[in-house]
């Protein structure tokens, strides 16, 4: 008799293991479950905390969303707005199109949070009246500083990576980020000071490249002098001809892309035809290429894709090897 109880004991046992294996949601951890959770620190110095790695995170920016593309899979981003689904405009397009998500462009507080994000995503400068009421209705959001060079990209990564709980995709990313920065600098660094070359970038607002933005940490590890630089162009301030001339470049970059199929061409014949500048180097030579005008505000992996073009396309001597990595769709004429 007392076998028999101990068996139906042993067999009831095993029935509710059994239920609890294979009914949906008992005896299982919510998706993502951390054990005992993590702790992540934004740019504000605010500390954030989850029990669970996020499934449903949300990036402000298009070169938010751009990195979460590559950190996350599509089930886990919450949606994605139109620059990042415009091939004209993102360099993630294809991937922003297997998000099921969508919002408008410079959404509002509501519709983020009709997304129900676990994780938000926002840069510090960017309205902050937005941010606050989003976390006023208890949604957390990780705030981080815009990236001007190099190293914040890399720090944008990390940071990235280990808030979405994925550090290893993170790192991954920046390991990536690094082997073009170092295949650049492998074909640039022996370059001498003499026969680097002074590049002047110039988008429809005119030229562009002041010392403190990205562009001109792109250029610095392209091995180019950045001409706007060299002058000490202000932010948001326009060069006139004759400081054009006084910079005197050896080439030119016209960005390109956008809705405007020929915008790139258009800014080329308003530079190479203005009288007063036939004199400068770049344009009595018509030395000059096409950069997708997305790569010179990378401030995220593709980084490193930027650095590779300009730097290809300023000394194509220099890379006259069959790399993978130059297998990239290069915008140049």
């Amino acid at each position: 008799m007392t076998n028999k109880h101990s068996l139906r004991r042993q067999g009831y046992a095993l029935l509710l293991l059994c239920l609890l294996f294979f009914l949906p949601g008992c005896g299982e951890k919510p998706a993502g479950a951390v054990s005992g959770g993590y702790d992540v620190v934004d740019d504000r110095g605010r500390t954030i905390h989850f029990d669970r790695k996020p499934q449903r995170v949300y990036g402000n920016t298009l070169s938010l969303e751009e990195v979460l593309l590559d950190l996350l899979p599509p089930e886990r981003i919450a949606a994605v707005s139109p620059p990042t689904l415009d091939p004209e405009y993102s360099l993630a397009a294809d991937k922003a199109a297997k998000v099921a998500g969508r919002v408008p462009a410079y959404p509002g507080p509501e519709p983020i949070a009709a997304l129900g994000p676990d994780l938000i995503f926002a840069q510090l400068r960017a309205r902050p009246e937005t941010i606050a009421t989003l976390e006023e209705m208890g949604f957390k959001v990780f705030c981080m500083e815009v990236p001007t060079n190099l190293d914040m990209v890399r720090k944008r990564l990390k940071q990235m990576g280990e808030a979405v709980g994925e550090p290893e995709q993170g790192q991954k990313l920046i390991d990536e980020l690094d082997e073009k920065v170092a295949y650049v600098a492998a074909h640039t660094d022996e370059i001498p000071p003499e026969k680097r070359k002074v590049l002047l970038g110039f988008s429809g607002q005119g030229a562009f490249g002041h010392p403190d933005g990205l562009f001109n940490d792109i250029c610095r590890q392209s091995g180019v002098i950045n001409g706007a630089a060299r002058i000490h162009m202000a932010y948001g301030s326009h060069l006139s001809d004759e400081q054009i001339l006084q910079i005197d470049p050896d080439i030119l970059m016209f960005v390109d892309g956008g809705a405007d199929n020929d915008y790139g061409g258009k800014i080329r014949e308003q530079v190479l035809g203005d009288p007063a500048l036939q004199t400068a180097k770049a344009v009595r030579n018509r030395s000059f290429f096409f950069l997708k005008d997305r790569y010179r505000a990378s401030n995220t992996q593709h980084m490193g894709d930027a650095i590779l073009q300009v730097a290809k396309n300023v000394y194509p001597d220099a890379f006259t090897d069959t790399n993978e990595l130059l297998n990239l769709s290069l915008i140049h004429i």
